[in-house]
């Protein structure tokens, strides 16, 4: 059988396969990168190795004898982030698992990577504790008074598990919630019944925003389509998701200003955020500050910017798996590789990703907002929009 074999200054290492495995197989399920590594083969009767480009190349069609050899191209241990080295943790108060999360201490020069598991009421834990101590550091109240914060829910994970820790932290503090949900498309709709149901366990009024509120927010046209059949005829084949972001934004800054509320949130979380990074890097610029955001007019809060998705999925997992059930499907090839970097860096990297937020956060305070008011438009954008852009704007809210 031929043999797949690393080569680095950190030792040799025999790489287990299959015969119907290609090279690239073999790589990926050792976790090395294939662009860390220069492949040469040799086979029997060979004097030494020659350079042999065989990343789509099964193993099966090698010689019997035949050695291919992957010589890593940085005097790097390879081994160092592999999480063949697994301690796993489960939960402490010994009920039954809902999630799990790669953990790994970076100061330390090498150590194993910790597969911690947690209960549901241990994931309701960190949740609570990331979300006081995100706002005991950055929540400002004003003067004497009730302190507002509205939040957007979606009757997803996230903002169900974002809303409970905050009526949680609100218990010994004069702050008062305003959760509020926007009404209209499909994926919308079918989460009403599940915020209101938290909403109702919590005893907070939800605020439902009808599709016709929000067009009076936006400034559109009361009559013709909805806006989301408006947005596939002016933008055919693009996904709602963005001008979505924009309604939510824009119908919590109106709920916020009308009860004098100084903050916003939402339930964007740790995997978002770091996707948000590599979006922004990805066009040239940086991301606007974090974990606040100054945003037309309010402080938009993000205090699940350290909670990863999987454990806020542990807290309520029915309503979570209602909301990926109901999902439609993203096409941007953007927003697709902005994610798929998130979720690689840290799955294959723990703890890299915390570092990462933190850098960003830091920078972007040092460098200030980068968002900048348009008066044609009325709220806040990164840098000058296109007229073309504009324009289709306000067809978007005229359509009839």
């Amino acid at each position: 059988m031929p043999i797949l074999r690393l080569f680095s200054t950190h030792g040799m290492f025999d790489l287990p396969h299959g015969d119907d495995d290609t090279v690239l197989d073999v790589l990926n399920s050792a976790q090395i990168a294939w662009a860390s590594v220069a492949l040469y083969v040799k086979e029997v009767g060979d004097s030494g190795f020659r350079l042999f480009p065989c990343l789509g190349t099964k193993m099966s069609e090698f010689g019997r004898n035949t050695l291919v050899a992957a010589f890593l191209q940085r005097n790097i241990d390879p081994t160092s982030y592999i999480h063949a080295h697994l301690k796993i943790s489960d939960p402490a108060d010994g009920n039954g698992a809902v999630a799990e999360y790669l953990y790994r201490d970076l100061s330390q020069r090498s150590g194993n990577t910790i597969l911690r598991r947690f209960s549901r009421a241990e994931c309701i834990q960190v949740v609570e504790e990331n979300v006081s101590s995100m706002l005991d550091q950055y929540f400002e109240k004003s003067g004497s008074g009730v302190a507002k914060i509205v939040i957007g829910v979606s009757g997803g994970g996230d903002s169900n598990a974002l809303i409970s820790a905050l009526e949680k932290y609100k218990s010994d503090k004069n702050i008062e919630i305003i959760p509020v949900i926007i009404s209209g498309p499909g994926e919308w709709d079918a989460g009403i019944s599940r915020a209101k149901d938290i909403c109702d366990q919590l005893s907070l009024k939800l605020n439902v925003v009808s599709e016709l509120e929000t067009r009076e927010i936006l400034g559109a046209t009361g009559e013709g389509p909805d806006l989301i059949s408006r947005f596939g005829k002016q933008f055919p084949g693009e996904d709602y998701e963005f001008l979505g972001t924009l309604i939510i934004r824009r119908v919590l800054v109106h709920i916020a200003k009308l009860n004098n509320a100084r903050h916003i949130c939402t339930g964007i979380n740790f995997e978002d955020l770091i996707a948000e990074y590599f979006a922004w890097n990805l066009r040239g610029g940086m991301p606007p500050e974090l974990p606040v955001r100054k945003v037309d007019g309010v402080k938009l809060l993000f205090p699940l910017w350290k909670t990863p998705k999987k454990i806020i999925d542990g807290c309520y997992p029915k309503h979570s798996f209602a909301n990926y059930e109901g999902r439609y499907p993203s096409f941007s090839p953007g927003r697709t590789l902005a994610y798929q970097l998130a979720y690689v860096l840290t799955s294959d990297f723990p703890g890299v990703g915390e570092k990462l937020l933190d850098s960003s956060a830091e920078l972007s305070t040092r460098l200030g907002s980068p968002l900048v008011f348009d008066a044609d438009l009325g709220f806040d954008t990164l840098g000058p929009i296109p007229m073309a852009l504009r324009l289709a704007h306000k067809r978007l809210l005229n359509a009839k």
